[in-house]
């Protein structure tokens, strides 16, 4: 037991120090917009919502769960044994769970080359192969463990990162670098995933996506608690062309904008803060402060 928290707890430190180099006030901005996005769109005048609902927009990222529940039980963790490595048992159920990946991981990054790999590895490659993926479950070293996947492997970023999100799905995600390193270029991060699959370039993702989580938890606009994967659908929702041409849109400070929040005093006067800037003002049609012309 103390060793699965000595390596947990290692996870969350490492999550925690990335986390301080971000740019907090960039990922709150593109969440804000995101969230105005989805009710807008979802024509939803409530003040939360809800990330599972598949009803709406953004509850069409709730399959996500599905993936990791089938591609997890496919693994059959419970069944494996130190004493197995090399068997080619472990490639078995490795295999079972690639089945399962959806579009989680593009066709593109080496599944099929994968499963050729594990299905048809002689024995000496076939013993390295389940060492590596055994370090993957079971290794107490995670860092190492993703060295190891990627040396035996190949620096298959969404391959390499779906093996660990089936793992532990409250703590990695599953990744498309291209996708997402468009995504954080317009959400002015400066931060980069494409041929840079490393154990600490994941771990700042999963903490800009940690992030997220937390802005979403503290600002209580979900009617449920936020998990990694809701923040990981809010983030990946600026991928969407809808929400790109919504966005452009709504650059132009003409496009009226919700505010952010909307505060009735107890002189029965009203104060708005800014979406687009968070300046607070007493009610008014535009914010003092960017011009950003409200909706009422």
């Amino acid at each position: 037991m103390n060793k699965e928290y000595n390596y947990i707890e290692k996870y969350h430190q490492i999550i925690h120090e990335s986390m301080e180099g971000i740019n907090k006030h960039a990922i709150e901005e593109s969440v804000d917009s995101v969230i105005e996005f989805v009710r807008l769109t979802d024509h939803d005048k409530s003040e939360l919502i809800d990330f599972h609902d598949t009803t709406k927009l953004i509850g069409g990222e709730s399959y996500k769960y599905d993936v990791f529940d089938k591609a997890h039980e496919a693994l059959c963790l419970e069944q494996w044994d130190i004493s197995s490595i090399g068997s080619g048992a472990i490639c078995g159920f490795v295999t079972d769970a690639m089945k399962h990946t959806d579009n989680l991981v593009n066709r593109q990054f080496g599944v099929p080359q994968f499963l050729s790999l594990l299905k048809n590895a002689e024995k000496q490659n076939r013993q390295r192969y389940e060492e590596s993926l055994y370090s993957v479950y079971f290794g107490e070293d995670e860092e190492m463990a993703f060295k190891k996947a990627v040396d035996c492997f190949g620096g298959k970023y969404p391959l390499i990162a779906f093996l660990f999100f089936i793992k532990d799905r409250e703590r990695f995600l599953p990744t498309s670098p291209d996708s997402f390193d468009s995504i954080f270029e317009s959400m002015g991060l400066g931060y980069k995933m494409s041929a840079r699959c490393s154990w600490s370039n994941y771990c700042e993702f999963i903490a800009i996506i940690t992030y997220a989580q937390e802005y979403l938890t503290k600002s209580g606009v979900c009617s449920h608690e936020v998990s990694l994967l809701d923040a990981h659908s809010a983030i990946w929702l600026q991928h969407y062309p809808e929400y790109m041409a919504w966005h452009n849109e709504t650059k132009d400070i003409n496009t009226p904008m919700r505010p952010k929040k909307k505060i009735r005093k107890a002189d029965g006067t009203i104060s708005y803060q800014c979406g687009r800037c968070d300046y607070s003002f007493r009610q008014s049609d535009r914010c003092p402060e960017c011009g950003q012309l409200v909706k009422k």
